[in-house]
């Protein structure tokens, strides 16, 4: 039994990766129903792969088997669609179908797949409204952790076996997530430490692992199910977290306030060692305001503001707040949206990347240039001109950039080690009598590119190598920095685009 449950584990996860390597193609924006379709899937398990795709993304789910041109499927929906009633409504296409409202089976030839795949999105659009594919979680009770004691639990095990017509009683908490690691094989799952009320209670996530960094430190509110762990003769209650539910706009602009500085550093260090290349910010098309307004009000998905500089993140808010727009979209600070669902959403100072796919991209206080990575978007959007007192304003110019060099020159003339980058880049400030830390840890990545510094990152390290004769104006970062600079103060120099 072990091995054949292995076996099948593996089969799942081996298909479930490669429905996930379709969508990142897959228009979701479009489309009301993910259909996909493999040659001679294990069609065992297709129907848990459903199942995975339409709770990751919130949508009706087919997943397909082709074998000699017919295509044997399985169908998991989302409440709001009555999946079979999707089927029959274009029922002639089929050899044969069946199921209920959340579950079905197929089997259809294989050049009919797309007139099925129009009819689906024709029949599902006319059921449905946009915000049927926000999705929903629902819980029994917020329970005060005093409330689950050892016994509770165990009461609470009584009602076992569950599942579907006698589901879990799910609980909802809000708890401050004192530590948070990945753990298990490749660090798929997460281990956790909350604090709710002076009250510490360990917590797994299973899956998802990869949640770590963004988690420790933060308060959350979360879904869980609590079970009796026994570990080393130990026994308490232990959460099994269903979900994190976002945090509110409001709170996530906050908190972005309050920790500005740490976030705009991360920002900035993406952006001058992370040198990739975007189209011109001249693609963008100006964006009139009432329009986005209409877009977050007409949908719950398919648009994404990036924000780059506190004043844009103030006047953002502001913004979502005066229209009554903070229901209609999430909120991030430091990172894109980790759902695949391409749902709306503002990001402020982001990096990293998202898998989701918008149709439309809004930069609301920076050109695309200021970003070291963007989401896969359709249409790119400037939503309004630099602030002059924003970090791009801060840039380095040809002779700010040169006392930054003579600066490090006297600071490190056999090397300059510390415990990190920002102490470096500290020392050479002061030996260069420089108080702007932007221009300075700018204008060192700067140097670095040109070949004129070499920055270790890693071991914290700046040395200088023999000097040569260079002219930054034709180093490709320095460039793209004066666009920015010029973005903030004004086009009165602006450099030629790459």
């Amino acid at each position: 039994l072990e091995v054949e449950n292995a076996r099948r584990r593996d089969e799942t996860t081996r298909i479930v990766d490669a429905c996930l390597d379709m969508l990142k193609t897959y228009d979701l924006n479009r489309h009301r129903a993910i259909v996909l379709c493999g040659a001679d899937w294990n069609t065992g398990v297709i129907g848990l792969v459903a199942s995975q795709l339409s709770q990751l993304y919130h949508y009706p789910a087919i997943v397909l088997s082709e074998t000699d041109g017919v295509c044997v499927g399985s169908c998991r929906s989302i409440p709001a669609v009555d999946i079979f009633e999707a089927l029959k409504s274009c029922g002639s296409l089929f050899i044969r179908y069946g199921g209920h409202r959340q579950a079905a089976g197929l089997a259809i030839p294989k050049e009919r797949v797309e007139a099925m795949i129009e009819a689906l999105d024709r029949w599902i659009g006319e059921h449905t409204v946009p915000d049927d594919f926000v999705p929903e979680a629902e819980y029994d009770l917020d329970c005060p952790p005093d409330e689950l004691t050892n016994e509770a639990v165990s009461q609470l095990d009584l009602m076992r076996p569950t599942g579907y017509g006698n589901p879990a009683p799910v609980f909802l908490t809000t708890a401050r997530v004192d530590a948070a690691r990945a753990v298990g094989r490749d660090g798929q799952h997460l281990q956790l430490r909350l604090t709710r009320d002076g009250q510490t209670t360990p917590g797994i996530a299973f899956g998802q692992g990869g949640r770590a960094p963004t988690l420790e430190g933060a308060t959350r509110q979360m879904l869980f199910c609590p079970s009796i762990n026994t570990f080393r003769g130990n026994v308490n209650v232990q959460y099994e977290i269903r979900t994190f539910l976002d945090e509110q706009p409001e709170a996530v602009f906050a908190r972005y306030e309050e920790k500005y500085s740490r976030y705009q550093r991360t920002f900035l260090t993406e952006l001058l060692y992370n040198n990739s290349t975007h189209d011109p910010v001249s693609a963008a098309r100006p964006l009139d305001r009432a329009a986005l307004g209409e877009w977050l009000r007409s949908s719950p998905q398919g648009t994404v503001i990036a924000a780059a500089t506190a004043q844009g993140a103030r006047s953002l808010g502001a913004f979502l707040t005066e229209q009554g727009l903070t229901d209609r979209l999430d909120a991030f600070a430091g990172r894109w949206p980790e759902s695949p669902a391409p749902m709306n959403a503002a990001c402020l100072s982001p990096v990293g990347e998202t898998s989701a796919a918008y149709s439309r991209l809004v930069l609301w206080d920076a050109p695309e240039e200021a970003f070291s990575s963007l989401p896969a978007h359709d249409a790119l959007y400037a939503a309004q001109q630099g602030e002059p007192d924003s970090w791009m304003a801060h840039l380095p110019d040809v002779d700010s950039l040169r006392a930054v060099y003579v600066a490090a020159k006297r600071a490190a003339p056999m090397g300059i080690e510390r415990v990190s980058l920002s102490d470096i880049e500290r020392e050479v400030a002061r030996v260069g009598g420089l108080d702007d830390d932007i221009l300075v840890q700018a204008a060192l990545a700067v140097l670095d590119h040109m070949g004129l510094a070499v920055v270790d990152r890693a071991a914290a390290r700046l040395t200088l190598p023999p000097p040569k004769k260079s002219d930054p104006t034709e180093d490709q970062l320095f460039r793209r920095l004066q666009r920015l600079r010029a973005f903030a103060l004004g086009p009165a120099a602006v450099p030629a685009r790459d």
